[in-house]
């Protein structure tokens, strides 16, 4: 038996479905000030509401998103 690891695996599975992530305040800031036009974009708590287009590690359904591209793309 043999084991590898892919590094960033998750990030390179496409989200098969509307998934919508909150950032939190500070994390809001700081997108804000590399990129301004994110200001607009807080809530009154100062969160911002974000659509994730690739699937990321703390996802539910990220391991299986992975899964099925490694799988097609054997296959392919």
């Amino acid at each position: 038996m043999m084991t590898i690891d892919v590094g960033n695996a998750y990030l390179n599975a496409n989200m098969n479905r509307d998934v919508f992530m909150k950032i939190d305040p500070v994390m809001a800031d700081l997108l804000a000030k590399i990129d301004p036009v994110y200001s607009r974009y807080k809530d009154i708590g100062g969160s911002i509401i974000v659509k994730l287009e690739k699937a990321l590690y703390s996802c539910v359904e990220s391991s299986q998103l992975w899964y099925d591209n490694l799988t097609n793309k054997l296959k392919s």
